[in-house]
């Protein structure tokens, strides 16, 4: 018997025993996660499959035509469950009726509608602003942050990292909540300013930690060498490492504009009157019953997003023929 087979039985005892302990619970009349019903279920179903585990697996092995085609029919249905709510959501942007449960015909009203909506197009605005800006800002620090993680050790950059990496495992709203606190103990007005400190905050981290990534297999022989020629630090710096960690800040800077676009939580409650943006303001809109708006927004974002990939394919295949 191999190791893991013995761990197999392992977890399998262990399983058992523990819904054969919800059991027990569930006929006293105590709490468990899990009901009697779902207790007996679960231990029958083990009880019975893990004995004729030889006998199934001898079983799909004699119908390998069949169960071969199993994981592309699964690899299809997940991408209709991902796309078929995209799908429709693009075809009800051009419905006429208000509802998604009723068509009563083609028409561009909703997207006639959406350019004379001026909230929407201020939100977009301010959104926009917000993104750029923190990019920019969080891409020069992240990388700054990377750098000096990767180049200097110590109980210092233990705290540093520490400092860097709590972003990315605080969950947003005791993050939103937290900066809505601090902006409020020391008397700053909420407004744009407020918000694109908040998402420099939790973009610098994803840009730090993109940048560290690509730093790993970095050789720092070519520093050497380079300053072994007389190049000073900041020649170094400039044409030596930012080139060769360039695919890492890019990469970091493109994370960093999606997950400020897309931010809805932190920006919730840092933001103050006159600094709604777009996630924002599409959830006021949906509160208010505006879903072909929404529909109609949605698929203009979606065609942006695909001819900006489309061009960036041909530039890129350009480039790879010359």
């Amino acid at each position: 018997m191999t190791r893991l087979e013995k761990c197999f039985r392992v977890i399998y005892a262990l399983i058992m025993a523990f819904l054969g302990y919800g059991l027990v619970m569930g006929l006293m009349g105590r709490q468990f996660p899990l009901s009697t019903l779902q207790s007996v279920v679960l231990l029958l179903l083990l009880g019975i499959l893990f004995p004729l585990r030889n006998a199934i697996a001898a079983f799909i092995d004699s119908h390998q035509k069949v169960f071969s085609k199993f994981p592309g029919i699964l690899t299809w249905s997940i991408l209709l469950f991902f796309y078929l709510p995209i799908i429709l959501l693009v075809i009800n942007s051009f419905n006429a009726s208000r509802t998604s449960g009723t068509w009563d015909g083609f028409t561009f009203k909703w997207y006639v509608q959406l350019f004379k909506h001026r909230e929407i197009w201020y939100a977009l605005r301010s959104t926009l602003l917000v993104a750029v800006i923190a990019t920019a800002a969080s891409t020069v620090l992240g990388t700054l942050a990377a750098i000096a993680l990767h180049k200097y050790k110590g109980y210092i950059q233990d705290a540093h990292y520490c400092l860097v990496y709590t972003p990315l495992i605080v969950p947003e709203i005791l993050l939103g909540i937290g900066l809505l606190l601090f902006f409020v103990a020391i008397k700053v007005e909420l407004g744009l300013t407020t918000v694109i400190i908040a998402h420099i905050t939790f973009c610098l981290s994803y840009v730090t930690m993109a940048v560290l990534s690509r730093l790993q297999d970095f050789d720092n022989s070519i520093i050497e060498a380079s300053e072994d020629l007389g190049a000073s630090a900041w020649t170094t710096t400039w044409r030596v490492l930012i080139p060769v960690i360039f695919p890492g800040i890019l990469s970091g800077a493109l994370l960093a504009f999606t997950l400020s676009l897309d931010d809805f939580v932190i920006s919730f409650f840092v933001a103050g009157p006159g600094s709604t943006t777009l996630p924002i303001q599409i959830y006021s809109m949906i509160k208010r019953g505006s879903m072909p708006l929404i529909n109609a927004l949605s698929t203009l974002l979606l065609a942006v997003t695909f001819i900006a990939i489309l061009v960036y394919q041909i530039v890129m295949n350009k480039k790879n023929k010359a």
